[in-house]
């Protein structure tokens, strides 16, 4: 008998948002479309995936269809809590401000910036060749003023029983040391936890939020980074509090860190053929590679790696203290 549990990669004692949520997650990364152009061989396995996908899903997400599998499974029957349970508490608006706040733990937030729909200009003048410049238009989206902390992954790791550890002193530095695959769980928890889809930014997204639309070079503008706006070529010789370089340092949405700091994973494929193909609107990444795309640079990288355009990328289980 198959393991439902396991195709959707929750636990036993998964709710019925939980189950939902995880079902999403799963079906945007598994649906056959994303797959369009590739082997005939990786289509064919996406379509049986989704369609595993689907058959645990009819099955756990029907409270009678769940309790008949447990019972055949010798699992125990999940009971959902009462109904006087307290519910996580709604995203809240800031007045005045274009961000969204998330309740992830009491007192442990995740701020979120809005991103106003539109065309800004990706990638490098003058290049011709994997950074080339062009416009691209996207929706309106959500991205994380800062770079995730400490604290807010202590939270994360409580809940999944992980063998993490706070760094002393550290709750508002950037959490390090964390693959493309730990950030993806991160964000199906975070989505179960606030109710709301949380995702990677996808690179054109990340990009965006960290240039504005005008081309430039860096988050605050043309003029080379120095001490006093970004951590970056072992000036501190370790991370830095998140935010410590705003506003100087911030990008024209308010965004801290995305020049130096830590190097941040987007949910794209590395292609270095990718920009003169892709769409000009929304553009996903390419469906398939063997790098995922790393943006921003971190405390040790030089002057150019933390150019609002530049590209890097590693492994999806790749680690390391200042990514």
């Amino acid at each position: 008998m198959k393991d439902y549990y396991a195709i959707l990669d929750i636990e036993s004692n998964a709710t019925a948002d939980d189950i939902k949520a995880q079902y999403r997650f799963l079906m945007q990364a598994f649906h056959p479309d994303k797959f369009t152009g590739s082997s005939p061989l990786q289509k064919a396995k996406a379509e049986a995936k989704a369609k595993e996908i689907n058959e645990a899903y009819g099955v756990l997400s029907n409270p009678a269809n769940r309790a008949e599998y447990d019972k055949s499974t010798g699992r125990k029957t999940y009971t959902p809590p009462p109904p006087t349970s307290r519910p996580s508490p709604p995203p809240q608006q800031r007045p005045n401000s274009n961000l969204l706040v998330l309740a992830l733990a009491p007192n442990v937030t995740l701020d979120l910036v809005c991103v106003p729909a539109g065309a800004f200009l990706m990638g490098i003048s003058g290049d011709s060749g994997s950074k080339k410049q062009h416009t691209v238009n996207l929706d309106e989206y959500l991205i994380g003023k800062t770079e995730v902390t400490n604290a807010q992954y202590a939270v994360y790791a409580k809940a999944k029983s992980l063998s993490w550890s706070m760094p002393q002193g550290k709750e508002n530095h950037p959490v390090v040391s964390v693959s493309w695959d730990d950030a993806v769980a991160f964000c199906v928890w975070a989505s179960q936890v606030t109710g709301c889809k949380v995702t990677l930014p996808i690179e054109a997204q990340w990009e965006k939020a960290a240039r504005g639309t005008d081309g430039r070079i860096y988050p605050w503008g043309n003029g080379a980074p120095n001490a006093n706006l970004a951590n970056f070529n072992m000036n501190v010789k370790d991370t830095t509090e998140v935010g410590k370089y705003s506003p100087a340092g911030d990008s024209p949405y308010g965004l801290a860190d995305t020049a130096g700091n830590v190097w941040e994973w987007v949910t794209d494929w590395l292609d270095e053929n990718y920009y003169a193909k892709s769409p000009s609107s929304n553009p996903q990444g390419p469906t398939t590679g063997q790098y995922r795309v790393l943006r921003g640079g971190g405390w040790n990288s030089y002057s150019s790696s933390v150019r609002a355009a530049y590209r890097g990328g590693n492994g999806p289980t790749f680690r390391s203290d200042s990514l």
